[in-house]
């Protein structure tokens, strides 16, 4: 928290970014609580669940868009404007027919708002780097994570909860969306001028870079080819990148299944509830984000100097005693511990990863490679969830849930067997490493 208190426009983007999640989560629940009274509630809530695939595999355009939008500050703000029209657009829709055209249309404009919000994350991710210094970047990214799951903490109570104060009005939370989005939009513009160095020193990096790869390579044409090619050298060059970018697809493929799976499992096994599917939907999603933002905050724990090797293989086993609970004891409450588990271990790969690839990537293809990097991690969720979610609406939920079980103890130890030596030493992101290579810089 020290860099939220002492670095002004570090705490004014995040502040922007509080507003955004805020609304972003409110909708979030209450949009998957309208879709489970629908007349065909279970299609509604397997697409309402995984919508954000799209946005997430779009994540290589939008990165790349980024990269070449010159006055991000600017792109920034407006980026935030268009997303509040979108949810007026959806404020007018939602709740005022249960027509299948209509949900849909409505996940369309939903869908769109999202894929604009990752541009501004794109957008946002150079500035980072130039108002954050490389030594406090993973106390930045942490404070981030940290604090963007206790706002979804924040929106999943008020969400379950408003949404019967206010007798299921759903246009309410799609203005109150539209709203936030306005007031970051307004917030980002007043203090643009905090990042008028950041960009012009963003604009020195991008042209250095590209003169040094022009007195090195042959002459290439600037485009998306180009930045996907540059991206994709950051992976080959780095055996790290690589190992993270194979062993999140794993993860990510069997993750992201269980997510909309598990809204199945509630909607339909009524023991597992806490007093109502929207409570109990709230309460998974509250476990999670105090479990990402308890892994997030306590950086110096027992498991500073753990591998992401060791991390991610756990994330793989706690899921198979997510799934045992769901078929044998369907137990809420280790239901929830196993969750809390598996977001703090999440809670600390994230920001030590982020910081790693924003310290490290050059500024003219920073976002397009992490763009690259989420679209490959999440390529294999649509696949992951079609087979998954096939499964349990075609044959049943246990069938389902049992090769989901199985399939997770195998990317576990694939993980492990792959990851384990050299990865395992010379791991960036532990504590252990960040010393060694401040004392051999200064030496």
């Amino acid at each position: 928290m020290h860099e939220y208190r002492t670095n002004r426009a570090f705490r004014t983007i995040t502040n922007v970014q509080i507003i955004d999640s805020l609304g972003s989560g409110l909708y979030s629940i209450v949009f998957l609580i309208y879709a489970a009274t629908l007349p065909f509630k279970t299609l509604a809530v397997s697409v309402a669940s995984i919508a954000w695939i799209i946005p997430a595999l779009a994540n290589i355009f939008t990165g790349y868009l980024a990269d070449q939008t010159k006055h991000k500050r600017h792109a920034m703000w407006i980026a935030y404007l268009v997303q509040t029209v979108l949810f007026l657009i959806i404020a007018a829709m939602i709740g005022r027919s249960t027509k299948v055209s209509v949900f849909f249309i409505i996940m369309t404009l939903d869908i769109i708002a999202r894929l604009l919000g990752d541009y501004g994350n794109g957008l946002s991710i150079p500035i980072m780097k130039h108002i954050v210094t490389p030594e406090h970047m993973n106390d930045a990214t942490s404070v981030g994570t940290a604090i963007d799951s206790l706002i979804q903490i924040i929106a999943a109570a008020l969400g379950a909860t408003l949404i019967v104060a206010l007798h299921h009005q759903y246009d309410l939370f799609a203005l109150l969306d539209a709203l936030t989005f306005l007031v970051a939009g307004v917030m980002f513009f007043l203090a643009r001028h905090q990042y008028d160095q950041a960009e012009i020193e963003i604009h020195e990096s991008v042209a250095q870079a590209k003169s040094a790869r022009a007195q090195t390579t042959e002459k290439e044409t600037e485009g998306f080819a180009s930045s996907f090619k540059l991206a994709m050298q950051e992976f080959s060059q780095n055996p790290f990148l690589l190992f993270m970018i194979i062993a999140g697809l794993g993860v990510n493929l069997l993750g992201t299944a269980l997510d909309p799976l598990s809204n199945l499992v509630f909607l339909h096994m009524h023991n597992l509830w806490f007093v109502n599917y929207g409570y109990t939907i709230a309460l998974v999603n509250i476990v999670f984000s105090v479990g990402s933002i308890a892994g997030a905050i306590l950086a110096n724990d027992i498991f500073k100097n753990t591998s992401m090797v060791a991390l991610l293989s756990s994330t793989m086993v706690i899921m198979v005693l997510v799934v045992v609970d769901m078929l044998t004891l369907q137990n809420l409450w280790l239901l929830l511990i196993c969750f809390f588990a598996e977001a703090y271990l999440l809670g600390k790969v994230n920001p030590r990863f982020n910081a790693v690839l924003i310290n490290t990537v050059p500024d003219d293809h920073l976002a397009a490679t992490g763009g690259v990097l989420s679209t490959v991690m999440m390529i294999g969720a649509p696949v992951g969830q079609f087979v998954f979610l096939t499964l349990a609406n075609v044959v049943s939920i246990p069938v389902s849930l049992s090769v989901l079980g199985i399939c997770s103890l195998i990317v576990a130890i694939l993980i492990l067997a792959r990851g384990a030596g050299r990865l395992t030493k010379n791991d960036p992101t532990t504590a252990n490493y960040a010393t060694a290579h401040v004392q051999t810089t200064e030496n």
